[in-house]
């Protein structure tokens, strides 16, 4: 149930908000930016366009009516107006043909004449963005050409130095040694080896040596001297029998051996022989009826638990028992008493089990759990006072289609029918106290029945009926002095 600002009753926010004529999300959007209830339901939506007008004073509805009118498109229209053009020339200069002239002939379009003349049609469409003139476009050089010593131009120093025959990076070492342009490209260079052997290029004397480039540079950035970077082999690892092997991960694995067992056994001190034949030791557990196993893996493949169950359940500082057999799952009425499930509860307490789903639906609370299992809280002779000082004596307990009353009985003998939930939030008030509201009228509204406490608003409702057009629904004594009647008398 919800209640708008006028104290209006709606099943549910969706039916209020089309009483309103608003979507639901914008409902929600609002509420969600700090709105009030009344900013949210009652500011109507903006439009999605706005009118416009052209230069002469014409209305539209909208920019794209306007554009269409004069048969130009939105965002060339845009594109004009942003540019500084005004409206009368942004509207009414309709957009050129694609057909350029270049050097006194005509092409079709751009792509065209970049096709015809071999270059990047990209690279032209840039340049003419940034300002330049066909010619200029056609006739740029780019910044990033090379030119060798005679000025003949290159796309880049690794095409000069292939021209040249040479490496670059024996090109680039001679630069910064200081070398000109022309004698770093001319001078046909050579690599000698530690031996003094000579060799066109590096990758010729790596071929050589039958070593790869990555492998060379990574003992030259270690240090190593150009002999050893080039003849370092390195040497077989034997095991203790005299078997050789690429490296200790193979040399495991040949021995079904876990490499970082090896590793770790290696560094404790063991032989070769005894970290590689020593098998991997598990001591054996108990589980916690004392039975012993080989490992913790046969105990959890006997209870058919898989590990990382088992492991979780330890982190979460389940004992043994509870790791090996799971916790049982209970349920617990208001006393402590512990139940397998539900239907046992219920079968305890001899209740229908579906009357108590019913009753646990209107109130989940542990309130309803005594309404229904004992005399803890709404017993026989229990005394309430309610927020005006009167205290009241629990005389009995009634049920009438779900509806939980309960028989009171005031300090002078008065008898009253209330709510258990007015005696839970101590709203509920003597006869008179609630006749005395009944017998005045509040604008045009009366109170003609008690209503109900809102858990939320922390306010008191009352069944009211306005006098003039008969409307009713329930309300705080301030909401039924607001009230506006339907109809004009």
């Amino acid at each position: 149930m919800v209640v708008d600002h006028y104290g209006n009753v709606f099943t549910n926010e969706t039916e209020m908000c089309k009483h309103y004529n608003i979507s639901r999300g914008t409902y929600k959007s609002r509420r969600h930016l700090k709105w009030s209830m009344r900013d949210s339901l009652e500011t109507p939506v903006k439009a999605k366009s706005t009118p416009v007008k052209d230069h002469m004073g014409n209305v539209y509805d909208s920019k794209i009516e306007m554009c269409k009118h004069y048969g130009i498109g939105q965002d060339t229209y845009s594109r004009r107006i942003n540019a500084g053009w005004n409206v009368e020339d942004a509207l009414k200069t309709q957009v050129s043909s694609n057909t350029i002239e270049y050097r006194g002939k005509s092409y079709s379009n751009l792509k065209e004449l970049c096709d015809l003349e071999g270059v990047n049609y990209n690279d032209i469409t840039s340049r003419i963005s940034r300002g330049m003139t066909l010619d200029e476009a056609f006739g740029f050089k780019s910044k990033r050409l090379t030119c060798d010593h005679t000025g003949k131009e290159f796309k880049s120093a690794n095409e000069m130095c292939r021209y040249y025959n040479i490496e670059n990076t024996l090109y680039f070492s001679r630069i910064r040694m200081g070398w000109s342009k022309e004698k770093a490209l001319t001078t046909q260079g050579y690599i000698q080896d530690h031996l003094g052997n000579k060799f066109k290029s590096q990758k010729e004397m790596l071929e050589r040596y039958n070593i790869s480039r990555e492998i060379f540079l990574s003992r030259k950035k270690k240090g190593w001297s150009l002999e050893k970077c080039l003849t370092h082999v390195k040497s077989p690892l034997e095991d203790h029998l005299g078997n050789e092997f690429d490296s200790e991960a193979q040399m495991c694995r040949h021995w079904n051996v876990d490499y970082k067992l090896f590793c770790s056994r290696k560094a404790g001190g063991w032989s070769i022989k005894r970290a590689l034949t020593e098998k991997a030791r598990e001591d054996s557990v108990k589980d916690h009826l004392g039975v012993e196993y080989s490992s913790i893996q046969e105990m959890l493949d006997y209870y058919k638990l898989n590990r990382s169950t088992y492991e979780t359940r330890k982190r979460k500082g389940w004992n043994l028992e509870e790791c090996l057999r799971g916790r049982e799952s209970y349920v617990e009425d208001h006393l402590g008493n512990k139940f397998e499930n539900y239907i046992k509860l219920c079968e305890h307490y001899n209740i229908n089990y579906g009357t108590f789903v019913g009753r646990r639906g209107t109130d989940t609370g542990a309130g309803i759990l005594y309404w229904m299992f004992g005399d803890s809280v709404y017993g026989v002779g229990k005394v309430f006072e309610n927020k005006s000082g009167i205290k009241a004596r629990v005389v009995e307990k009634v049920e009438n289609n779900s509806n939980y009353n309960i028989i009171i009985e005031f300090e002078d003998g008065t008898i009253d029918k209330v709510a258990y939930y007015l005696l839970k939030k101590r709203t509920f008030k003597h006869p008179l106290e609630f006749e005395n509201i009944k017998s005045n009228i509040y604008g045009t509204m009366k109170a003609v029945d008690e209503g109900y406490y809102d858990d939320i608003n922390k306010k008191l409702y009352y069944v009211c009926e306005c006098e003039k057009c008969g409307y009713r629904n329930a309300y705080t004594i301030d909401q039924m002095k607001q009230h506006r009647c339907n109809i004009n008398n």
